[in-house]
């Protein structure tokens, strides 16, 4: 009696891009629905910018201006820096 044994191995490679953006002039822009997750986005001025369903998940806001910022079912979870 002959036993074959096999053994399968599955490797999962996640990458994580982190975006680093610094002095960003977006006055005004329409940005809703981008991806902002772990971005960089201190003293970004994002004053009226409209950020509706964004993702800012894990995001650095220290010192960034939202002033009139559109933040309407934006995900801020883990949002370093702001407090809405």
């Amino acid at each position: 009696m002959t036993t074959t044994t096999t053994t399968t191995t599955t490797t999962t490679t996640t990458t994580t891009t982190t975006l680093a953006v610094t002095c960003v002039p977006a006055d005004r822009a329409d940005l809703q629905g981008c991806d902002f997750t772990n971005a960089d986005l201190t003293n970004a001025n994002l004053t009226n910018a409209t950020l509706f369903g964004a993702d800012l998940t894990g995001a650095n806001l220290t010192d960034a201006n939202l002033t009139d910022a559109n933040l309407t079912g934006a995900n801020l979870e883990g949002v370093i820096g702001y407090k809405p």
